[in-house]
Order: C-alpha cells, then structure tokens, then sequence
C-alpha cells in the first residue's frame, strides 16, 4: 500500500498520535485513517482535507464513522473533498477516518450497477423489496469483487423494507465465513446494515445485504466490504 500524506486541511486539526492520512493500495482503493477534531461545532458537511483529482470519487459517498458522541459519519465528495459529521451539529468532539475505503472515479467500471447486467460472471443483479437508487448526484448501489476476494459494495438507497434484503448476491460473492453486520448512515442518524448467507444450501446460492435498522428515506452501502467466497 502507498500512503500518502500530502492531505491540505481546510477546517479540522489532528488529534495528537492519529495524524489524518490518505493511502492508495495496489488495486486502486484509497484507504483512510487518522482522527480530526475542530475547535468549534462541526457542521453538516464540514471539509476535513481535499485529495488530488486522480484520487476522488466520482459521485458523493457518506461512510459511517466513530464520533467521540457515539455516532458520525465521512463523506467522500467529488470534489475531492473528505468531509465530517457528528451527531447534531454542535459537538466540537473527534470524528475517526479509520477503515474508510473508496473507490476513486477509475474504477467506476469495476462495479455492477444494481440493475444493470453485471458484467463479471455472477449472472444480473437488480433491487429487491421495492428498494431503488437515490442518484441525483449520489453513488447508484453497485457492486465489485477484487481480484484478492475482496468484496465492495457502493451506493445511496432509499424507499423499500427495511429488514427485507436490498438485492441478492451469488454464493461466490457472500462473506466468509458467515454473515456480517456493520453501522450505516441513514437518513442522518445510525442504521444497521446485515449481509447473511443463506443457509437452504447448493441449491439456493443467492443471499444479500439488507438494511436491519434504519430508515428507508436514504440509506448508504458505501464503504460496506467483506471478504467473498
């Protein structure tokens, strides 16, 4: 992995001994680490540092984060921009970049998008439980599997069941071993975000994330990876 520290900050300091920094890895994702906190109230949207052209998402992500009040979330904007939110907007507390991982504009085409035909050999993916991407300026629900197993997922949905999976995956994409669950922005609060393999056997090789907590106004898969069969 290439780490990389040549971050410019625009409105948070480092906390001491977690200097924010900004990582390319050998297949093209940028990882980030670090914690930041400000000297005043963090409002929504807040620019913590901006990464270089070559490096940015093509289209706004928002990924969960620890906050020292228990809950924010890191947007990856396509600007470059990597932004902050705390729980409210008046905590001046600490926001961890920790385990945040996206994927830049080139690789756009690696990812499936939800609806579309997938272009590796797992056969269509398409939303289930009246789910559907937001867009308007947001990752639609993609997709990808790396060539060392690593299985990501992207996108901003909104409007279907929550509890009820979100779309369905093969058997050679589902986590390893078991199941996963893990904090999801949704709708400006804490959601849950549950991938479970199916246990009817060979037969039924089909299993899927679904939202298990949360709100169906707008719910983020960004960020969300696991290691697939």
């Amino acid at each position: 992995m290439l780490l990389r520290d040549t971050y410019v900050f625009v409105a948070a300091i480092a906390v001491s001994g977690f200097t924010p920094q900004w990582a390319v890895d050998a297949l093209g994702d940028v990882w980030l680490r670090g914690r930041v906190t400000r000297a005043s109230a963090w409002a929504d949207g807040t620019a913590v540092f901006n990464v270089p052209a070559p490096y940015r998402a093509s289209q706004q992500q928002y990924h969960a984060a620890y906050s020292s009040s228990g809950y924010g979330f890191v947007g990856v904007a396509s600007s470059g921009d990597i932004t902050g939110k705390h729980n409210g907007t008046t905590n001046d507390g600490t926001l961890s970049l920790a385990g945040v991982v996206y994927s830049p504009s080139s690789l756009d085409s690696a990812y499936s998008l939800i609806g579309s035909d997938y272009t590796q050999p797992y056969g269509d993916i398409v939303h289930q439980n009246s789910w559907t991407s937001v867009g308007s300026g947001n990752r639609v629900a993609g997709i990808r599997k790396r060539p060392d197993g690593l299985v990501m997922v992207r996108g901003l949905v909104a409007s279907g069941s929550i509890g009820a999976p979100i779309f369905w995956i093969p058997r050679a994409l589902w986590p390893v071993p078991g199941g996963i669950m893990r904090e999801a922005p949704s709708n400006g609060a804490s959601g849950r975000l549950d991938v479970r393999t199916n246990s009817g056997g060979e037969t039924n090789v089909l299993s899927g994330p679904s939202a298990a907590i949360g709100s169906n106004a707008w719910f983020s898969l960004d960020g969300a990876c696991w290691q697939g069969a």
